[in-house]
């Protein structure tokens, strides 16, 4: 099995407009007799994802085809250099296949990952995955996170939701953030802003860049090699609703913050007391076990705590809801190893920093990027 670059080939950003390039990963079939040559079998092209397969039969004769995704990156489609479609496919939502049309031979098919046809499984690199009953064939390396009893189960694909996410490497689930991530139309006007402009604009709350971040999350979850984006990320969901949407008023001025709560914060050891916001009438109305006080910025980070306060906000949420979110910001500091101390004067390169979204409408999940 070969990977090489492949000359003179190149494939169009269909954003920019911008000329990528292009790997072909070469597939060679070598016979068990000592005297047989090795022969080509197939050729895969890839860009971001699959982008057509050049199969040889037992003369050599090449046939290409062309891959046609979903939205959901698995191959719906194949055509011939025409156009035309020459073979179908369709799941259900755990990859079992349901319909069948065409005999060409394709291996690359639901999310875009590679299927073993003799183990009836596809190849998620840490485990294998068989979509038969929606489970890894192993156990997951990863313990989970306490707090979310459904990173527990050891075996579950995508947390036994595959509608709303996905799990490319077989140890993380990526949810498919949707409802937040429906940018429509103010995209482009925000795809103009430079990457620079965004790190310099993420220290301060706006729906402008809460935008672009959704869409730069989006990027690295669906195609990784286009992520722009080289910091952590927590993006908080609908596992906590109400501590989701305090988060993102916080960030957009609809909190109890004088100046937006800023997306990028630096983790602190020991974190700030949390003493001073009990006397704070933004959280004289919570009830004893029943509601909390949640602060964002984190207390844990240098920009929440007391000397702070004009950029915190704090608001009643439910003692569960702060009890999970606790136990989630935790595993998110283990699980991308935040730093407790400083690693560089440079906040981009420093291992203490990392960025907060928030999608009360979707699940969240933690985007490790370093």
């Amino acid at each position: 099995e070969k990977t090489a670059p492949r000359a003179n080939f190149a494939a169009a950003n269909l954003t920019s407009g911008e000329l990528l390039p292009v790997s072909a990963s070469r597939i060679r079939e070598k016979s068990l007799s000592a005297a047989a040559a090795v022969s080509e079998v197939a050729i895969y092209t890839f860009a971001d994802d699959l982008v057509s397969q050049t199969r040889y039969d037992e003369a050599g004769n090449p046939s290409t085809s062309f891959v046609q995704m979903d939205g959901f990156g698995s191959t719906r489609w194949l055509t011939d250099a025409s156009g035309a479609i020459t073979d179908e496919v369709d799941f259900d939502a755990f990859g079992n296949t349901v319909r069948r049309e065409g005999a060409t031979q394709v291996e690359h098919l639901y999310r875009g990952e590679r299927f073993d046809a003799l183990l009836d499984a596809y190849d998620l690199r840490a485990r294998l995955y068989m979509p038969g009953n929606g489970r890894f064939l192993n156990q997951d390396t990863f313990a989970g996170f306490s707090m979310d009893p459904r990173s527990l189960h050891k075996y579950l694909y995508a947390h036994a939701d595959p509608a709303n996410g996905r799990d490319p490497s077989g140890n993380m689930t990526l949810s498919e953030v949707t409802a937040s991530l429906n940018v429509r139309g103010a995209l482009n006007s925000i795809s103009q802003v430079s990457l620079r402009q965004f790190f310099k604009q993420a220290v301060t709350g706006t729906l402008r860049v809460a935008r672009l971040a959704l869409n730069e999350a989006k990027i690295c979850l669906r195609s990784p090699r286009r992520c722009r984006l080289t910091v952590p990320i927590l993006v908080v969901g609908s596992e906590t609703p109400e501590t989701a949407q305090h988060i993102l008023d916080a960030q957009l001025g609809g909190g109890t913050n004088i100046v937006n709560a800023p997306f990028w914060l630096t983790r602190k050891s020991p974190p700030h007391s949390r003493s001073w916001i009990r006397r704070n009438p933004a959280c004289a109305g919570k009830v004893r076990g029943i509601t909390s006080c949640d602060e964002y910025p984190f207390a844990s980070t240098v920009e929440g705590g007391v000397w702070n306060s004009s950029r915190v906000s704090l608001r009643p949420v439910p003692v569960w809801e702060q009890s999970l979110q606790g136990g989630i910001l935790s595993g998110f500091y283990a699980a991308c190893r935040i730093s407790k101390t400083s690693t560089s004067v440079n906040p981009i390169k420093d291992k203490r920093s990392f960025m907060v979204l928030s999608t009360p409408d979707s699940v969240g999940f933690p985007l490790c990027l370093r």
